[in-house]
């Protein structure tokens, strides 16, 4: 499979673990930052920064959440034998699209159909 994809399928896989730990850190460090900055007697300026601040984190423990979920499907199709063929169509995704977004689960083609 390889050869037909023109990839090193180990430098994806080491890609992709590297991008689920970088991800499992990155949520540890919103979960920690969560717990900790409580002001004493806020007023309204600290409380607008405590409710930003937590809708950020929310939004980018959401995205990295997400991310982890596709790379780990990623990572499963890789021991299945099945990555790097598109989900809807069944071709092979091109390998640049996998070398830029390993996780991708459609060939271009079939994404902008999607996306129209």
């Amino acid at each position: 499979m390889a050869e037909r994809f023109d990839l090193d399928l180990n430098e994806i896989r080491e890609k992709l673990e590297h991008e689920h730990q970088e991800l499992l850190a990155r949520i540890a460090e919103t979960t920690a930052g969560a717990r900790g900055g409580n002001v004493i007697n806020p007023d309204r300026t600290d409380l607008a920064r405590s409710y930003d601040v937590r809708q950020r984190d929310s939004a980018l423990e959401s995205w990295a959440e997400r991310n982890l979920t596709r790379i780990d499907q990623a990572l499963k199709r890789l021991d299945q034998g099945t990555y790097g063929f598109c989900e809807n169509c069944g071709e092979p995704i091109s390998a640049g699209r996998l070398k830029a977004l390993p996780q991708a689960t459609m060939c271009m083609k079939c994404k902008s159909k999607l996306e129209r």
